[in-house]
């Protein structure tokens, strides 16, 4: 297991190499290996996409669609970003009002605001 998250992650390199030295979207890849490690059927990733570059986002993303396909995990993401495309098929969305719009993300369309 370990090694099929770190090969899809590209992180084999790095298993070896103290945290410290590590750079903070590695770190962020490194802490998603450790959440998946003992395949949860959920999870919670807090701003999981945080320090990363737009494309280091995205194949995260991809990543974590492949994973939830291939395993069945439901995974929970927060974000403040509202460009974020979340992988998955319902986005609850928590803001301050009285009724937050749910749904799916194509339907969510342009409901919400940056």
């Amino acid at each position: 297991m370990l090694s099929d998250l770190t090969s899809l992650l590209g992180l084999e390199d790095l298993l070896n190499v103290q945290v410290r030295r590590l750079s903070l979207g590695e770190r962020m890849k490194m802490e998603l290996v450790g959440a998946l490690l003992h395949s949860p059927r959920l999870v919670f990733l807090d701003e999981p996409t945080i320090g990363l570059d737009v494309v280091t986002q995205r194949r995260l993303h991809e990543f974590l669609r492949q994973y939830n396909k291939a395993r069945g995990t439901t995974m929970i993401l927060t974000s403040h970003n509202p460009r974020s495309r979340p992988a998955g098929r319902q986005v609850p969305c928590l803001v301050e009002a009285p009724a937050a719009p749910s749904g799916t993300v194509s339907a969510l369309g342009g409901q919400l605001s940056p």
